[in-house]
Order: C-alpha cells, then sequence, then structure tokens
C-alpha cells in the first residue's frame, strides 16, 4: 500500500524504492569500473605495452564525455522522459562492462562508461524529485552517492588482490576477463528490471514543490529546433545568477580532487617511495577505506541537510575538511611521512562525499523550478572540466618533479572554491515552494 500525505494530491509510491535499488545498482557497477584500473597501472601498463598516462585515460577519458555529452544528454533526458532515460542507463553499463580486451577495446568500454556516467549523472536528481517527497530527497540522493562509494570502494582493493607486476601476462589477463563477468549478468538484470517495472513518472506527485512544478510547466509539444532553443535559454538563466554561477565554480575547483587520488594514487606512491614492495596494495586498501569513509560521509550528509536545512554551511565545512587533509598529503609526500598521508586520504574521503551530496543538494535548492537534470549537467561540465585539467596536470608534474610537485595545484583551487562558497548570499526557492503559502 502507499503512504498518502496530508493533501490528496500528493502520494509517495512503493516503487520509489525499487527504482532507487536499481539506480544505486548500477551506479555501483559503474562506479567499480572507473576505479579498478588506477591502482594496477603498472600491471596493465606491461600487459597492454603501452605508458603509465595511456592508463591513466581509461578514466580521465570520463571527463571528455562530461565537457561534449552533458548537456545532450540533458536535453535527451527531458524529451524521452524518465523512464527511457533510466533504460539508456542501465543498457549503456551493459556495452559498458562487456568490451575488456586489448587497450584500444578497454578503452572503448570505458569511453561507453563515461557516457554512461554522464546520463547516470542527468537521471540521478531525476529519481530524488520525480519519485521522491522532499523529506526524503536528500536521503536519497545520498544513497546514490553511497552506492558510487561501495563501488569505487570495490574496485580500488580489488584489483591489486587479485593482480600484480610479478605474474604473467597470461594470468593477468585470464583474472581480469573473470572479474567482469558477473558485471555482465548485473547489468542484464538491471536493464530488464528497468523495462519491466520502472514507469516514467508516479500518477500523483510526491511533494507540494514536485506538484507547483508540473503545473507550471506543462507539457508543451515543440520541434526539435525549439526544443533545443529553449534549452539554450535555461542554461543562460542559470548562468544569469550569481549563486549558481558560484556553486558551478566550486563543484569544478573542489569535487575532482579526490578522483585525482584515485588515479595517481599508486603512482605517487611508487614515485616516492621507490623500491618498496606490495605499493599497489596499499594504495588499494588505503582508498578502498577512504571510499568507505566517502560512503559514510555522504550517508550521513543528507538527512544532516534534509533536517537542518544548512547547505551552504555543510558544504563550506566539508571543503575545508578537503583542503585541511590536501595540505597533509602534501607535507607527508615532501617529508615522507606515511603516518601522515594515509590519514589524510582518508579524510580527504570524507570530505568528499560530504562536498558532493551537498553540492548536488544545493544547486538543485537554489535553481528549482529549472529541472535537476539540466543543473546537474552543467555541474558536470564544470567538473570534467576541471578533472581533466587536474588530471593531466597532476601526471605531467608527477613523472618530471615528483609527487610532492603533483599534489599542489589542488590545495591552491580548492581554498578559490572555498572563499566563492562563503562569499555569495542565496536564495533558497526550492524551500519556499514548499510550503502551502507560497
Amino acid at each position: 500500500s502507499e503512504t498518502i500525505d496530508t493533501t490528496s494530491e500528493i502520494k509517495s509510491y512503493k516503487v520509489r524504492w525499487l527504482i532507487l535499488i536499481v539506480a544505486s545498482l548500477s551506479a555501483t557497477l559503474r562506479s567499480f569500473c572507473q576505479s579498478c584500473f588506477s591502482q594496477i597501472s603498472n600491471v596493465l601498463a606491461r600487459l597492454l605495452k603501452v605508458q603509465l598516462w595511456q592508463i591513466d585515460w581509461l578514466v580521465v577519458n570520463q571527463s571528455i564525455c562530461f565537457i561534449l555529452l552533458t548537456l545532450p544528454i540533458a536535453w535527451i533526458t527531458e524529451q524521452v522522459g524518465f523512464r527511457k532515460s533510466f533504460i539508456i542507463v542501465t543498457g549503456l553499463l551493459i556495452l559498458g562492462v562487456s568490451v575488456e580486451r586489448g587497450y584500444y577495446l578497454l578503452l572503448l568500454g570505458q569511453v561507453l562508461l563515461g557516457c554512461n556516467i554522464t546520463f547516470g549523472y542527468a537521471v540521478l536528481p531525476l529519481v530524488s524529485s520525480i519519485w521522491f517527497p522532499s523529506n526524503e530527497v536528500a536521503s536519497a540522493i545520498a544513497i546514490q552517492f553511497c552506492s558510487r562509494g561501495i563501488g569505487e570502494a570495490l574496485g580500488s582493493f580489488t584489483t591489486p588482490l587479485l593482480v600484480n607486476i610479478h605474474q604473467s601476462n597470461a594470468v593477468v589477463s585470464f583474472r581480469l576477463t573473470m572479474l567482469f563477468v558477473p558485471f555482465v549478468i548485473l547489468s542484464v538484470v538491471s536493464l530488464l528490471v528497468s523495462y519491466a517495472f520502472v514507469p516514467d513518472s508516479p500518477p500523483l506527485p510526491p511533494s507540494l514543490a514536485q506538484m507547483k512544478k508540473q503545473i507550471g510547466s506543462a507539457k508543451i509539444h515543440t520541434s526539435i529546433l525549439e526544443s533545443l532553443r529553449l534549452n539554450f535559454f535555461k542554461v543562460k538563466a542559470l548562468f544569469s545568477s550569481p549563486s549558481f554561477v558560484v556553486i558551478t565554480t566550486a563543484t569544478g575547483l573542489v569535487n575532482p580532487v579526490f578522483r585525482v587520488y584515485t588515479i595517481l594514487l599508486s603512482s605517487m606512491l611508487r614515485k616516492e617511495f621507490a623500491g618498496e614492495p606490495g605499493l599497489n596494495q596499499v594504495s588499494g586498501y588505503l582508498l578502498s577505506v577512504a571510499w568507505i569513509f566517502y560512503t559514510i560521509a555522504a550517508l550521513l550528509t543528507g538527512p544532516v541537510i534534509a533536517k537542518t536545512k544548512k547547505y551552504r554551511a555543510i558544504l563550506a565545512f566539508s571543503a575545508f575538511i578537503q583542503l585541511v587533509a590536501q595540505l597533509s598529503i602534501v607535507i607527508g609526500m615532501r617529508l615522507k611521512l606515511r603516518a601522515l598521508i594515509y590519514p589524510a586520504v582518508l579524510l580527504l574521503g570524507a570530505g568528499a562525499g560530504m562536498t558532493e551530496t551537498s553540492l548536488t543538494e544545493l544547486s538543485v535548492e537554489i535553481t528549482y523550478p529549472l529541472e535537476p537534470s539540466l543543473v546537474s549537467s552543467v555541474n558536470l561540465i564544470a567538473m570534467g572540466c576541471f578533472r581533466l585539467i587536474y588530471s593531466v596536470v597532476s601526471r605531467a608534474l608527477l613523472d618530471k618533479y615528483g609527487a610532492t610537485a603533483s599534489t599542489l595545484p589542488e590545495p591552491i583551487l580548492v581554498t578559490i572554491g572555498f572563499i566563492l562558497i562563503i562569499s555569495i548570499p542565496m536564495r533558497f526557492k526550492r524551500m519556499e515552494a514548499d510550503t502551502p503559502e507560497s
């Protein structure tokens, strides 16, 4: 049976939990594939006969997908609706995890996963806003980010456990191929469930804010060119808001930092502590725990935001935590202090979990009633641009000057993001709309 609100025109349906489960499973699978290669970059480089920077691009290529495909995918999501978008996400996941043989086919699989991730970011806020009441929206977002954290944690330590530099190429190739068999099976199951059980929208909206949005944006059939023109003006309207520009810039500056360490940490440790055995495993375990911290922080942040509505204060606090962690890593690398580096990486994971949940929720809050998928997409472009810059610059600094130099750009730019977050006044539009008198 369904849970009915005090207003008969508002209702929450149990199918929302099935939709959230499928969305979370997809996030876990694609996140595993994001993190599973970087910790064994030297093993893969030998197996595939490529350079270390080419292994980085198994993840970095996704930034290109964010930059080039995000707005087109946001438009597609708006045109085809929630159900078809959800099916596309699970369908692309099958393709992404099925192509895993040889460097260029492996890269193609990761590019397809990049497309999947881009669609996933567009669909993520829709799962919450279309299906969940206002008091559950932040928690639904947090659960999806938690699922991502679980996938990243599993990917970080699984591959260093399965393969190492002392094994033959034949053993490494076989073990990695077998690793992805259950992923294909789970992806097919997700697609079938999406096709069979996921509707386009609930019969009745789950909140006053969603009901008012539906009333204010009745479906108008337009041509493709007219639809593109309307989307151009929506993006223009977003950037007319100083608070949104600040949040988008902060998203780009702060969000990608933890990802850079997911890509480069094993290479940094091998460079700084050259000759010591087992550094891939150390990096894998460390990042796995860091992603668990990310998951816990994201899970706790959603309900805290829902209860306190302290969007900006929580975001500023999480950015400050990341800044402290990054400065500690810089000092630890410079002095070769593992006792400082390792806890700092864990702290960075916790800060990243808080940051991502609060950034997503705050962006949707201040831009209401614009489509959450469009807002998320613009933020994703900013994140893709900075992630690309961070990853390429840090790899170049690592190869030429060492691990300490490769850790310097991030704390400088995150400091700028922190200052932006605390400096601009913001209006919480969705909170205002979710009151009967508004």
